[in-house]
């Protein structure tokens, strides 16, 4: 990625975290964002939070620290996250976002697959990853119900 689509990638993400912080985009959407502005070409995930402290402890926008501190609390934590290749599962039964129960892990070509088990609806899913490279990671739901016990 050049330089200059770099700085315009972390002006990209600069607009939505300021509107974060000023209540008005939701805290998902930001870190869809940030996921799409660190892919494997573009800009460090560590850069990002480098960033989004200046905004955060910088006195340039009119809100107090306080207010700028706890809107932004969570970010950090994810961007540690995503620096160390760490992504979020999210069920795609419930949307549940939290921790899973692993049963299986195997490797299917050049993905990693992870099979698991939610937590608070029972339903298993496989989520497919490939942490660099051009493909994305998915995530596929498995055993719909067909069949039934007798």
């Amino acid at each position: 990625m050049s330089g200059f689509a770099k700085e315009w990638a972390l002006r990209w993400v600069e607009g939505f975290v300021v509107s974060h912080l000023f209540g008005k985009t939701s805290l998902n959407i930001v870190k869809g964002i940030v996921r799409r502005a660190a892919n494997p070409d573009g800009v460090k995930p560590r850069v990002i939070g480098a960033f989004i402290s200046l905004k955060t402890l910088g006195t340039a926008l009119n809100m107090s620290r306080k207010t700028r501190e706890e809107r932004a609390q969570s970010l950090p934590e994810f961007i540690e996250n995503l620096d160390k290749g760490e992504r979020e599962v999210k069920c795609p039964y419930c949307g549940y976002e939290g921790e899973f129960k692993l049963l299986k892990t195997w490797k299917y070509r050049w993905w990693d697959v992870y099979f698991y088990e939610c937590q608070k609806c029972g339903k298993r899913f496989r989520w497919q990853v490939k942490l660099s490279g051009r493909y994305r990671s998915y995530v596929i739901r498995v055993g719909t119900g067909g069949r039934k016990k007798v």
